[in-house]
């Protein structure tokens, strides 16, 4: 984690640490499961040579990238939105929030 902190970890920076730990975390795992780098969108598994960069992108698969994997794994789209909106709550992740929550009607999870 402190590779991704600016600075020492601190309470006031632990949040961007998280953001970018898990926005890297996602990355590699989608590689994991045969996602290579997108180019159809913003996306978290559009390339990137930094932390700036990295900064940039959102913590979200786009359209594409998320029926790939969840073509891979066979997962269902709208409770793994439904988790990733209670995750992003409880760790107050708000920019992470607005867009899953953003996609809530699109995936079929309303509540």
């Amino acid at each position: 984690m402190y590779h991704f902190s600016d600075e020492a970890l601190t309470t006031q920076n632990y949040q961007r640490c998280l953001e970018r730990l898990i926005k890297t975390s996602s990355h590699e795992i989608g590689h994991m499961f045969s996602c290579l780098h997108c180019t159809h969108a913003v996306c978290v598994l559009n390339g990137s040579n930094s932390l700036p960069e990295s900064d940039l992108k959102p913590n979200r698969l786009c359209s594409e990238c998320l029926h790939k994997l969840q073509w891979n794994l066979g997962f269902d789209i709208g409770q793994r939105n439904a988790n990733l909106v209670a995750f992003f709550k409880q760790h107050g992740l708000l920019e992470d929030l607005l867009l899953a929550e953003k996609d809530k009607p699109l995936l079929g999870r309303e509540n």
